[in-house]
């Protein structure tokens, strides 16, 4: 894997250099970090919201059959 890690490096010192790409300090680091935590928390609210609704009507469904 030596090649993919140096591949990766070069790619990205030239991007880098074109000004493609910049470097984030840690407290924007930290605060990306965070928007993305919360994100995915939502995220997963929603999911287990739409979990229940649907166990929720099939149960319904088995009980009127």
């Amino acid at each position: 894997m030596p090649n993919l890690l140096s591949t990766y490096e070069i790619l990205l010192k030239q991007l880098k250099q074109d000004g493609k790409i910049k470097e984030k300090s840690s407290e924007e680091s930290n605060a990306i970090m965070q928007k993305m935590e919360e994100e995915m928390k939502q995220f997963r609210l929603e999911k287990q919201k739409k979990t229940k609704a649907t166990e929720a009507e099939l149960s319904t469904m088995f009980l009127t059959a």
